[in-house]
């Protein structure tokens, strides 16, 4: 996860009528009462061609979460970090809640993009530090990173492929870090396997060329620019960046 940047102008879709409209429709439901579900919102308004579009640019073609690449993968899912539907403070069983953000269903400042099982595993999941302030944006405090609002490195660490919370000068490990590790499960099998592939080769071609691991970076970091992207485009990147042993 490395810390993005958001293009400050909305997309078309999510500023025309279109949208404005389904947000009172949706302000209707909950003022009658009831609780909308899944089947209440505009999937082709929040995941239209120019939100998924900017987000790809904005993300460097990446995973707002893991940073696998998403171009192989129908290009990722447009995803709510506040939750749209239903929302969870824990794992506890029958502890889902409703009606959730549904008045952020449209907003760009709540859609990144992800992998299908960043978003399927975070799903509705969304501690707050100060629980008792949740619906209040200004005084919530998530207790996972939003990689537009935060920087990563400021919470996670590498050892190699896996992911680990930074760790204070007392030995106490960073919440936001743990928690957003536990709820995206950002050391799956999978996902830590495909890491591994990417650092050993990347380890083996440094020794080969008999770099340092930092000059060996810098030189991965020149050649991507060299070819039209941004370093932060390649794959995995904050694992690189954010290694806590230098090989």
């Amino acid at each position: 996860m490395i810390h993005l940047t958001k293009d400050n102008d909305s997309p078309e879709t999510l500023v025309g009528n279109d949208a404005d409209m389904e947000l009172s429709r949706l302000e209707k439901i909950v003022d009658d009462g009831e609780k909308p579900t899944y089947k209440d919102f505009n999937a082709g308004i929040y995941g239209a061609d120019d939100v998924r579009k900017q987000l790809l640019i904005d993300q460097h073609e990446k995973c707002a979460y893991c940073e696998c690449t998403l171009l192989d993968k129908d290009g990722g899912e447009v995803e709510h970090f506040r939750p749209k539907t239903a929302y969870r403070q824990d794992r506890v069983k029958g502890n889902t809640k409703k009606p959730a953000y549904y008045k952020l269903a449209y907003n760009w400042d709540n859609l990144l993009l992800s992998c299908h099982a960043c978003n399927s595993i975070k799903s509705t999941f969304f501690p707050l530090a100060n629980p008792e302030h949740r619906f209040d944006l200004v005084k919530e405090l998530p207790l996972l990173i939003n990689p537009y609002n935060d920087d990563p490195a400021n919470h996670l660490e590498f050892r190699q492929e896996k992911v680990f919370p930074v760790v204070d000068g007392n030995g106490k490990k960073d919440e936001k870090g743990s928690k957003t590790i536990e709820y995206i499960d950002l050391n799956r099998k999978d996902l830590v396997e495909r890491r591994r592939r990417v650092l050993y080769r990347f380890v083996r071609t440094m020794s080969r060329m008999g770099m340092s691991f930092e000059q060996f970076l810098q030189q991965e970091i020149q050649d991507e620019i060299s070819d039209g992207r941004t370093a932060e485009s390649i794959e995995f990147y904050g694992m690189f960046a954010n290694q806590k042993y230098k090989f």
